[in-house]
């Protein structure tokens, strides 16, 4: 496939989904414009984690703003790529991003009750807890870059295969990047389950993107 995405083949459905997390961005900081000014710098600074990671509140409405952003963002990039690099789907296939969808908030729940349970089995739920909140509030960040990179590849210009592969790429980095991050502000409480954590980090972090990926390159 040549994948460039022309004009005419963008449905109409995908501005809404762009523009909708605009607006859930823009609830979230309306809500709390400090804490969303705080939470934009999350890869440089460690503020946002000291000023609001005592409480550990995951589903606050500020989360569960950037939270639904995350899984449109995620989700239409995902839809891009299959459409992209497959042959058997274009893009208006609108079921196919409901399935996408569908299967990637799916994915997030699951994997966020594992862990929840993972955490009451070794009774550590207060640990896991702070680790969780940390990896929410990396991945809702995550999703801003991925919402650029959105508006890039249907919008801005036209965006070839050459170019979604350095897209994934970049975002693998700071997926990876974020992790890493939120081990280490987590450290002192995972160093004495290390041997768990790499159990978990290997079927909870690796193995389902890699699953992930098979899935889409099919």
């Amino acid at each position: 496939m040549e994948g460039i995405v022309k004009a005419a083949d963008i449905p109409g459905w995908i501005p809404f989904v762009l523009i909708g997390c605009m607006v859930l961005m823009a609830a979230a900081k309306l809500v709390d414009s400090k804490r969303f000014d705080e939470f934009l710098l999350l890869p440089v600074t460690n503020k946002y984690f000291m000023v609001h990671g005592k409480a550990v509140e995951l589903f606050t409405p500020f989360n569960m703003f950037l939270l639904t952003v995350q899984l449109f963002s995620v989700s239409l990039f995902a839809f891009y790529l299959i459409v992209n690099f497959s042959d058997k789907y274009t893009f208006q296939d609108t079921v196919l991003f409901v399935q996408v969808f569908c299967f990637y908030t799916l994915f997030v729940a699951v994997k966020f009750y594992i862990e929840k349970i993972i955490g009451d089995l070794f009774s550590i739920e207060n640990k896991i807890n702070s680790y969780l909140y940390a990896k929410l509030s990396h991945k809702n960040w995550l999703a801003i870059p991925v919402l650029a990179v959105n508006f890039s590849v249907f919008y801005a210009f036209k965006a070839g295969a050459v170019f979604a592969v350095i897209c994934v790429s970049f975002l693998v980095f700071l997926n990876v990047f974020l992790l890493i991050y939120s081990f280490r502000s987590n450290q002192k409480y995972l160093a004495g389950n290390l041997f768990y954590f790499i159990l978990y980090l290997c079927t909870l972090e690796i193995l389902p993107y890699y699953l992930l990926y098979k899935w889409i390159a099919g």
